[in-house]
């Protein structure tokens, strides 16, 4: 009988350190959600800082931005829907940077393939910025998990 009055106390301790525990988590988690909108929007910015403006005036560096989603679910976008082509150039062009990259940014490349070849060449700005920001965010939110 006394072991069920000894679980019945244990059994609150451990609420109240599930409890502290969803407490930490939240922050923790409120802390990493802050470091990955600050590193994407320095990849938002970097990308607007490199991407190319046309002649004609087009507005690629004003489609550039970021959505939350959720916490910790942010979308990088250059909503041009041309911004493909400037990235990763076209025919000959494409063929010949495509292969530089990552094999996850080869295939997304590969998506935006047309059936006839085009002459645009690469102009890139968004995986550069991406391949430069991500690592420096990725060190920051090691460290909240580490302190």
């Amino acid at each position: 009988m006394g072991d069920g009055i000894f679980f019945k106390n244990q059994n609150a301790a451990f609420d109240k350190l599930f409890k502290d525990l969803d407490k930490y988590a939240k922050e923790v988690i409120a802390e990493l959600d802050a470091e990955m909108g600050a590193g994407l929007e320095d990849m938002a910015r970097e990308a607007k800082r490199l991407a190319p403006v046309s002649p004609e005036g087009g507005s690629l560096r004003g489609t550039i931005n970021v959505e939350k989603e959720k916490p910790l679910s942010y979308n990088l976008k250059a909503n041009a829907r041309y911004a493909a082509y400037v990235e990763f150039g076209t025919g000959p062009y494409a063929q010949g940077y495509v292969p530089s990259l990552d094999p996850e940014w080869q295939e997304y490349a590969i998506t935006f393939k047309k059936s006839t070849p085009g002459h645009t060449r690469q102009q890139p700005f968004f995986y550069p910025s991406v391949r430069r920001v991500f690592p420096l965010m990725i060190e920051k939110m090691k460290k909240v998990i580490e302190k």
